[in-house]
């Protein structure tokens, strides 16, 4: 099974370590992990899994080389080059598709490659606006009917996490 972690890049020590304690149980539980690589919540994941399991870890980078110091050799890595379902998501999802440069094109078509890989999304906003990627990727799984956890507003319904095999 797949789960995606997505997330701000302004974390607090609260968010942090909520995040360390769920990829340290998902990754044990035996999940690979698909993330976008970015500073923050994406690379506390993928530092979480690369401690033990590099090969389960999926980095979707919107162009290469990005943050690319934190990529283990043996993590799969995929770049967006103009893919046509993650490029129209773009513009399917986001709310002002016209006002994004290409770069923020090209991260948030991104988010469609990640989310879309999962089975599960565990997201980390940094507030409840649906801003910003994480806002991409929670609208995106949300539209693709996947199961969605936002942290930590669904702590109680996410208790489960605790055996992380009960998420299967």
């Amino acid at each position: 099974m797949i789960v995606a972690v997505i997330g701000t890049r302004e974390t607090n020590e609260e968010m942090i370590r909520l995040c360390e304690a769920v990829c340290r149980k998902l990754r044990d539980a035996g999940y690979c992990l698909a993330t976008g690589n970015a500073l923050g919540i994406d690379s506390i994941a993928r530092d979480i899994w690369n401690e033990r399991f590099p090969e389960r870890v999926t980095l979707y980078l919107p162009w290469a080389g990005y943050n690319a110091g934190g990529i283990h050799p043996r993590n799969r890595v995929i770049v967006f080059s103009s893919q046509k379902d993650w490029l129209e998501s773009v513009g399917k999802y986001h709310p002002a598709p016209d006002r994004l440069t290409p770069a923020a094109v090209k991260l948030h078509a991104r988010n469609f490659g990640i989310v879309s890989s999962a089975d599960l999304v565990i997201a980390f906003p940094r507030s409840t606006s649906k801003a910003g990627g994480t806002g991409q990727g929670i609208r995106i799984a949300e539209a693709l009917g996947k199961r969605l956890y936002v942290l930590p507003k669904d702590l109680g319904t996410f208790a489960c996490w605790r055996n992380a095999k009960e998420l299967r």
